[in-house]
């Protein structure tokens, strides 16, 4: 049953804007952490933020269902295959993200600057705010248009949090004193956002 649903699915996805992403931060990787001498740990801090939004900004498109309107009337309900869609290219996300993660570590000598479970949450969370933007925009629009969605949020994600300090400051360095605080926060917005995706995700009737 889910080969059947998984393989055209996988044909069907635009993997385009993700293949792209994946190629970019592929190349940085590999100037970052393969002609850097000297690297510092803000440096793979920053890479490893910055590949979280770029991946949150361009797997959202995966949602997008050109066929969306020709296919309503299938035995097969929009939320299962919106988040087949959305599982299919959060397995590759992660996959990307954790191994720039590993590379990192292995290059810096130490995980301790790089904490898998803190930045792992943040990830998590920023890639599931593109997602609910491109669900939103599709419960009116079904074209390509609404990927962009993704990226308008990824966007509004980074400017609504640039100037907040203290505790509220969401990027705090490894070993702060927030750092617990506010992964704390990251979590339950996670949380929140796959909550709302399983509303978004409903069938449009």
């Amino acid at each position: 049953m889910f080969l059947s649903l998984a393989i055209p699915t996988i044909r069907a996805i635009n993997w385009v804007p993700l293949a792209g992403a994946i190629v970019a931060l592929s190349l940085v990787g590999a100037s970052v952490y393969g002609f850097i001498d000297g690297l510092r740990p803000s440096d793979a801090l920053t890479l490893q933020r910055g590949s979280a939004l770029v991946l949150g900004a361009t797997a959202p498109f995966c949602l997008v269902d050109r066929m969306a309107p020709s296919v309503s009337a299938l035995p097969v309900p929009r939320w299962v295959r919106q988040w087949l869609r959305l599982t299919l290219s959060v397995l590759i996300v992660a996959v990307v993200w954790g191994t720039l993660l590993l590379w990192g570590r292995i290059r810096l000598g130490s995980s301790a600057v790089l904490p898998a479970s803190g930045l792992g949450v943040e990830a998590l969370a920023i890639v599931l705010v593109g997602f609910l933007g491109t669900a939103l925009a599709l419960r009116t629009n079904s074209a390509f248009q609404a990927g962009i969605a993704g990226i308008a949020s990824e966007l509004f994600l980074i400017g609504a949090t640039a100037f907040l300090r203290g505790g509220w400051h969401p990027w705090p360095v490894p070993g702060s004193e927030y750092w617990n605080q506010v992964h704390i926060g990251w979590l339950a917005m996670a949380c929140a956002l796959l909550f709302a995706l399983v509303f978004l995700n409903r069938d449009i009737r």
